[in-house]
């Protein structure tokens, strides 16, 4: 299932260039803490490494917000940049 979802997340980000030819795309990103009511978002620009596995980085983030372990600001094959 993950290289399905990573298949369609390509083919979806190239076909509607939200992928540049550098493998660049911006992400929205909330730095605030869960308990402040004001959000501190940021957009930050990341780049997908020759290997990446966006499926497996949503699932970590949809574990930790659950309360299951896993998740982080990057994960395999994909950094963020400043």
């Amino acid at each position: 299932m993950p290289a399905k979802v990573n298949a369609y997340w390509w083919r979806m980000a190239t076909e509607y260039g939200v992928i540049d030819d550098q493998r660049e795309f911006l992400l929205d990103v909330d730095y605030s803490d869960p308990d402040e009511v004001a959000p501190e978002r940021a957009w930050i620009r990341v780049r997908l490494s020759g290997e990446w596995n966006l499926a497996a980085i949503a699932a970590g983030l949809a574990a930790r917000r659950t309360g299951g372990a896993g998740g982080s600001r990057s994960g395999p094959g994909v950094s963020c940049r400043s």
